[in-house]
């Protein structure tokens, strides 16, 4: 058997490190060799006569022990609809395998405290059609038995839990017409005996869903050492009771809407980078603009933007650049005051051609608690390298000497050049350094609607304003470290909030809804019909970014007129950062990390 047939379940295997809970991943199906030196066996595998259990079923049955279910969770573009225990907290991180976690935390003890008790939902697609459980195929002349996804979830746990006593080891059930297999399973983390109960479910054999449900476990070791069980345990059985419901509570989604709205925004999508030529971009450029950020109706930071043409100086093409300045207070205290320090200085530089085929940039960060800086309290920092590559190379595509390809003469006519085809690559590179470790790097392929970060900077003044209509681009996320889709909408022109109509004067705008991810929490860009940005609201935060000017910012912020409105950036780790074009240059920053002199206001 090859490895890494089994080395790649075992990358789907997610076991959680803390106490409270385990998230459990779902393992690849692989052939049924026996197993390589290193890797494990499968434990208690359904026989080749038919489905059995792996050791006795856990007692208990729905009743009035079952947690009360609340309303519906709905991930649409992930296709599945779960019912979790009602007043459970959902914590949701975008992008991820993980679509979402539940847990229960209760504040006040004497009511009934469960914070050791949680469910997970993971989504998980395959290139190859999948078995969920193991079948019969035909290899090598023969009929032989090959595990499918529950049985190698199951070897993978016992790789990752030894010593854990499987309670239902595979058992077929379902989901109305889609067909799930359970593992439940009983083991010890941090001295603490826990009940994981797991219900893989088939959507398509290239689509599979893991619903994992992570409880205290029985206490009682004695009971626990017996093969067949004879009392039950009240904790676990309330436990099986409300998986069951939960399970019954789950429903597969028509994802064919959301795959049609998607093409439709990628259609549209390319029109617009059509039209985003080197005039468009050009004209669309704010030499120097200063911006409030304001959360709850207080100042809490502000930033100053230089945009200017650009030029690679590796292909001589042009492009532009947009550096960013921006300080953000971090604090506020009980008065509701807001404190000068903590905050977070960032620096950014950010460049793209016009053809937007060439790109990079970097951003530092510094976080100041405003306290002398020293081996006990050293500067906290991070410095975000990044860059595209688009590449074109020529591959040979057929021999014209091959039997039967003759026919395929070369370039230009003559049958003696070879026949090639012309492949393109898009890639992304990050790199990031400071701090005791630095991250590793994020390398991704980059599909044709990518938007480089120069770009998203100034994406509200490059939608058309009076269409209303949608599109979908991938942008590079720094908080997540991920491309990812991001949707935009145009709207119809409405009243503004307060704080954009208070800024400008303006009473009614265009919002350009946008969010990361299908159901990412939105903000909201206010244009006016010739396309000139008004600001931004992100209800989620209750935070606004507000254009302004110099003075204001100043008497907002006690700013005399002979001070720079940002202080230098103390310290700034040396990096090797790639040059306009993608060239790696090495750079390094005078010990206070000083604002470029176009970052400069009044040339200070």
């Amino acid at each position: 058997m090859r490895p890494t047939h089994f080395r790649r379940a075992l990358q789907l295997l997610a076991v959680a490190t803390c106490s409270a809970f385990a998230t459990v991943g779902i393992g690849q199906s692989a052939p049924s060799d026996p197993p390589v030196r290193g890797e494990p066996a499968l434990i208690n595998p359904i026989a080749p006569s038919g489905p059995a259990s792996a050791g006795p079923v856990l007692p208990g049955a729905p009743g009035s022990n079952t947690l009360p279910l609340g309303k519906a969770f709905e991930r649409p573009s992930a296709g599945i609809s779960v019912r979790p225990p009602a007043g459970w907290t959902a914590i949701v991180e975008p992008d991820r395998e993980e679509l979402v976690r539940f847990v229960d935390r209760l504040d006040n003890p004497a009511k009934g405290q469960r914070t050791d008790w949680s469910l997970s939902l993971i989504r998980r697609s395959f290139p190859k059609p999948q078995h969920l459980l193991q079948t019969q195929v035909e290899k090598d002349f023969k009929k032989v038995w090959e595990p499918g996804i529950v049985e190698n979830t199951l070897a993978a746990l016992n790789e990752q839990l030894p010593g854990a006593k499987i309670l239902r080891g595979g058992d077929p059930t379902n989901i109305g017409k889609y067909d799930v297999g359970m593992i439940v399973m009983r083991y010890t983390k941090n001295g603490e005996r826990r009940l994981a109960q797991h219900a893989i479910i088939e959507a398509n054999p290239r689509l599979y869903f893991l619903l994992s449900f992570n409880s205290p476990g029985r206490k009682d070791v004695a009971e626990d050492d017996r093969n067949e069980e004879k009392t039950v345990d009240p904790t676990e059985s309330q436990a099986v009771a409300t998986f069951r419901s939960i399970i019954d509570s789950v429903q597969l989604l028509d994802l064919e809407k959301i795959k049609a709205d998607q093409d439709a925004r990628l259609f549209r999508t390319r029109g617009l980078f059509v039209n985003l030529d080197g005039r468009a971009l050009n004209s669309k450029l704010i030499p120097q603009q200063f911006m409030r950020i304001i959360r709850d109706g207080k100042d809490i930071g502000y930033s100053y933007v230089v945009e200017r043409p650009d030029v690679d100086p590796k292909g001589g093409n042009d492009g532009i650049s947009i550096d960013v300045r921006s300080r953000l207070m971090t604090e506020i205290n009980a008065a509701g005051q807001v404190l000068p320090f903590p905050r977070e200085e960032s620096e950014a530089s950010m460049f793209t051609t016009l053809d937007r085929r060439v790109e990079n940039w970097t951003k530092m960060i510094v976080f100041d608690d405003g306290k002398p800086k020293d081996a006990k309290n050293p500067w906290k920092k991070l410095n975000e390298v990044g860059a595209t590559q688009f590449e074109q190379r020529r591959v040979l595509a057929a021999d014209p000497k091959v039997p039967g390809k003759q026919f395929q003469i070369g370039e230009n006519g003559d049958p003696n050049n070879p026949w090639v085809n012309v492949r393109e690559s898009y890639s992304l590179k990050v790199e990031f350094f400071g701090g005791k470790a630095n991250l590793e790097p994020v390398v991704r392929p980059l599909p044709p609607f990518y938007l480089p970060q120069a770009l998203v900077s100034m994406l509200p003044r490059l939608i058309p304003p009076n269409e209303q209509k949608g599109y979908m681009v991938a942008t590079y996320v720094g908080d997540l470290r991920q491309v990812m889709a991001r949707y935009i909408d145009v709207e119809a022109e409405t009243a503004t909030p307060s704080v954009i109509s208070g800024s400008s004067g303006k009473l009614r705008a265009i919002p350009i809804r946008d969010r990361i991810g299908y159901e990412g929490a939105p903000t909201l860009h206010w244009v006016t019909n010739k396309g000139e940005y008004l600001g931004s609201t992100i209800e989620s935060t209750k935070t606004s970014i507000v254009p302004t000017d110099e003075p204001t910012i100043r008497r907002i912020w006690s700013i005399p007129d002979g001070e720079r409105v940002f202080d230098k950036i103390r310290e700034a780790a040396p990096a090797t950062v790639p040059a306009r074009g993608g060239r790696p240059g090495p750079t390094t920053p005078s010990p206070t990390g000083s604002l470029p002199r176009d970052l400069r206001p009044n040339g200070n």
